[in-house]
């Protein structure tokens, strides 16, 4: 046994669990203010709602007003609150306006039982009626026959029927003054006989101003596009709305309203005055580009052409700020089929053409082009198309750091600062144009209560929908009391332990977190990072150390095996020198992740297997059965382990292309024969595969040879 230093060998001295061993979670951290940068923030007051209340607070995630209500709170210029009547954004049958009192100062309810309001609303001032109006989204029913009638395939149609969204506008004594519905601006080519069909020579691509009613994989159903969020437009009189299924669509509010006269309005919105004006984020639901694909090698995939997913709070930047008059929206980054999901927010400029001009004018975002844009090697994402329209795209560097598969808000800022809410996790950043985090804040409020620290916890666990910020000189705030108490969870002192350091988001300490030394496996642990090997105790001190750190093995001697990164495997004794070597010599042989020193009981002596990528010749590929059509097999490798013993002989070798299978030529070798399939075959590789071993580093999923062990001793 090798002599550990006394340090090492003290065990208890420093206690650093702080709360009971059946309360911590996985990386446990504290809630509310992480970071406050205060001299790059855009300082105000910060407005969120979670489970039944509205909550103003201050830079520090200090309380300085609270609102009986709060879903997705939306604060007017009057301070009152406008929000859901009841706790669930995806549903509600009504809105209710409180003042800053709490008082109810107004409330709407949708009496049409064939309306179904959720998501979204807004206060607007519509300038045709000279008075303050509300939109929000709701679900209009549609029966199996209105459905069928208007082009839709019968046999995607469920007999209950389906919905769809439609936009509704009430006044302040909840009067219905103008209603727009996506079943007024569908297309179909399915059916000549029926509403809504192609003209003459005309195809779905001819019709970006309207919804193909029967979309290819996305049958009609209810909630069918399951829009979020809206946006009203004063100055140019539109709306944009959202679907989560990957578009936003823009539609024109002035041009269809008339004053006076609802049911004309709401008839002239159901004309083509009622189309797109633009739209932006999956061409391919009109035929203008590549949807998301899963390849012929289903290892691989692409975006295609489309840009959103999942995506909410579609909105216009307000003149004034960065960016006025483009789109911003929080990408959620759903059914993109990316190797790596990841969230994205995104500004979108929607008047720029391929060379990057201004026109003045919407541009169909397919017109504008792509660029195509490399992700760094180590985040696992292929190559995708981002339309030139984007003109700014801000991703956390870590894909976990800002991700949320539903929900989120965006919010651009005064000072060009963006504003981000991650609904999922109860995530609130604020970050610079280039991306730096200048303030950060994690909700308190969870299913089973407030709490001062959190950590591993399933989705939606401290969710909430949206969060925004507002100056103190905004009207809704000019004359009130803004006095500053505790915190949400009760903190009287606020801590802002990265004030005046480099930051980046969600930032914590190194190293040990946590430690029960009651349940905890007791030992030393080992691991490699930045080409050198470590061995530490159970408070994170370190006891040893080895000039090499790829994929350490401690073997039974003290001794380390490790590879070199390149094509050698060392053992080093404990002190580091060299007590072992072997280099892969052949040139077609290329060492990969993964070796393990093992006892051969048929030579009774130690040996080493690695894995090693082997080359093919196209030739090789092809006498062997692989498909022809899917030449030139230039660059191809099969995996291979390969046995050494001490002395760098190799005693034994094992490759899967030698254990192939193919249905395609009776000619060549491996054939399944007469009556057998590739399925006869479950302990050989289909050769046939995209994915199989016949291709640059097949079988590149083969990452390790034995079932990685615990070496803490």
């Amino acid at each position: 046994m090798k002599r550990l230093s006394l340090d090492a060998l003290v065990v208890g001295i420093v206690f650093l669990a702080l709360v009971p061993a059946h309360a911590y979670q996985a990386l446990q951290g504290p809630t509310e203010l992480r970071y406050w940068d205060s001299a790059r923030a855009d300082n105000g007051y910060t407005l969120f709602g979670v489970s039944g209340t509205t909550y103003l607070l201050d830079m520090e995630g200090r309380k300085v007003h609270t609102w009986p209500i709060g879903t997705n709170p939306h604060l007017l210029d009057n301070g009152n609150i406008l929000d859901a009547l009841t706790d669930d954004p995806s549903g509600f049958g009504g809105f209710k306006e409180v003042d800053w009192d709490g008082n109810t100062v107004w409330q709407h309810s949708e009496t049409r039982t064939t309306y179904h309001p959720h998501h979204d609303f807004i206060r607007i001032f519509n300038p045709k009626l000279n008075a303050f109006t509300t939109l929000y989204i709701a679900n209009k029913d549609f029966t199996q026959a209105e459905l069928i009638a208007a082009g839709a395939n019968p046999a995607t149609v469920p007999s209950t029927g389906g919905q769809m969204d439609a936009i509704v506008e009430v006044d302040s004594s909840g009067n219905v003054v103008w209603e727009w519905c996506f079943f007024d601006h569908t297309v179909q080519n399915f059916d000549s006989s029926k509403t809504h069909y192609v003209d003459s020579g005309k195809t779905i691509a001819d019709y970006p101003g309207k919804l193909n009613i029967n979309l290819t994989g996305h049958p009609l159903k209810s909630d069918w596009l399951h829009c979020n969020s809206l946006d009203y437009n004063q100055s140019l009189d539109q709306i944009v709305i959202n679907s989560v299924q990957g578009e936003f669509y823009v539609i024109d509010h002035g041009g269809t309203f008339i004053a006076g006269n609802p049911t004309s309005s709401t008839a002239l919105a159901a004309t083509s005055a009622g189309d797109f004006l633009y739209r932006f984020g999956d061409p391919a639901r009109y035929d203008q580009g590549s949807p998301p694909s899963v390849l012929e090698d289903w290892t691989q995939s692409t975006t295609g052409n489309k840009q959103i997913g999942g995506a909410h709070d579609i909105q216009w930047i307000a003149e004034g700020l960065s960016g006025a008059g483009h789109f911003l929206i929080f990408n959620n980054a759903e059914y993109l089929s990316e190797h790596t999901s990841q969230s994205y927010v995104m500004e979108i400029d929607p008047y720029l053409d391929t060379s990057g001009n201004d026109t003045g004018h919407y541009v169909n975002p397919p017109y504008a082009g792509y660029n195509t844009v490399t992700s760094p090697d180590v985040t696992d994402k292929t190559p995708k198309l981002i339309s030139k329209q984007v003109v700014w795209n801000y991703a956390s560097k870590s894909n976990l750091t800002l991700y949320s598969q539903i929900g989120c808000s965006a919010q651009r800022l005064p000072n060009g600062n963006t504003l981000i809410c991650a609904d999922t996790y109860g995530y609130v950043t604020e970050v610079t144009t280039d991306g730096q985090t200048v303030w950060d804040y994690i909700v308190p409020n969870t299913k089973n209560g407030i709490v001062q620290e959190i950590g591993d916890s399933l989705p939606m666990t401290n969710s909430i929908f949206r969060a925004y910020r507002y100056k103190a000189s905004h009207p809704a705030l000019t004359g009130r009391s803004l006095t500053p108490g505790n915190t949400i969870a009760g903190r009287s002192t606020v801590s802002n332990p990265y004030a005046g350091s480099t930051y980046t988001a969600l930032q914590r300490p190194t190293e040990v977190q946590y430690w029960d030394p009651s349940n905890a496996y007791q030992g030393y642990t080992l691991f490699g990072a930045q080409g050198a090997t470590y061995l530490i105790d159970m408070h994170g001190r370190l006891v040893n150390t080895w000039p090499l750190g790829s994929n350490p093995r401690l073997l039974d001697s003290g001794n380390l095996l490790d590879s070199d990164g390149a094509s050698s495997i060392k053992e080093l004794d404990w002190s580091g020198a060299t007590a072992w070597q072997h280099t892969e010599t052949r040139t077609t042989y290329h060492p990969h992740d993964d070796f393990v020193r093992i006892f051969n009981p048929k030579l009774n002596a130690y040996t080493t297997l690695y894995l090693a990528a082997k080359d093919l010749t196209s030739a090789q590929c092809i006498a062997a059965g692989c498909d022809p059509a899917d030449v030139p097999y230039d660059g191809a490798q099969a995996d291979t382990i390969v046995e050494v013993d001490m002395s760098g002989n190799i005693v034994w070798e094992w490759c899967f292309f030698d254990h192939g299978i193919q249905d395609v030529d009776s000619t060549k070798l491996n054939y399944v024969g007469t009556g057998n399939t590739i399925a006869s075959y479950p302990r050989k590789i289909n050769r046939t595969c995209r994915a199989g071993p016949c291709v640059p580093d097949g079988l590149a999923a083969t990452r390790s040879i034995t079932t990685r062990r615990s070496i803490r001793s």
